[in-house]
């Protein structure tokens, strides 16, 4: 007898996709230092490095797929419900996380002075006698405002 092989439910994918994308969010603005990991648990796995992280969301992520997955075999209608709203506690959990802890940090660190190196050249002795003294030998450090490429 041929068994139907049971595919898995849009919600488990849509969960997926967002934690994936959560994932991929959070390693390009930490790893540009513009912002900081906001869930206290999640922020101790990246304390030990971007495989413990990444690792960490995998697994946090599969397991309750699994489980939903599981239990949606015996109350599909329920698990649907609960996959849905999981779905918005997750996207509304993550877009009020984002606006409280990582916007503020991009906008202060937008607006946050950033020293460039420029470096001069060393003057002559002519440039030396005529001029008068050097400042502080042949590099400046100037502050640049604004967010720079």
């Amino acid at each position: 007898m041929v068994q139907a092989i049971r595919r898995i439910s849009i919600e488990s994918y849509a969960i997926a996709f967002i934690a994936l994308l959560d994932l991929v969010v959070t390693l390009m603005l930490v790893g540009g230092q513009h912002a900081y990991e906001g869930n206290p648990l999640m922020r101790y796995y990246l304390g030990h490095g971007v495989e413990f992280f990444v690792l960490a969301k995998l697994v946090f992520t599969a397991m309750p797929i699994i489980i939903l997955e599981w239990a949606r075999n015996h109350r599909p209608n329920f698990v649907r419900r609960v996959s849905r709203l999981a779905i918005a506690g997750y996207v509304g959990l993550y877009a009020v996380m984002f606006v409280k802890v990582n916007v503020p940090t991009i906008v202060a660190d937008y607006h946050r002075p950033q020293y460039h190196w420029i470096e001069m050249p060393l003057p002559n002795a002519e440039e030396i006698t005529t001029t008068g003294p050097l400042i502080m030998g042949p590099v400046l450090l100037l502050p640049h405002f604004g967010h720079v490429d």
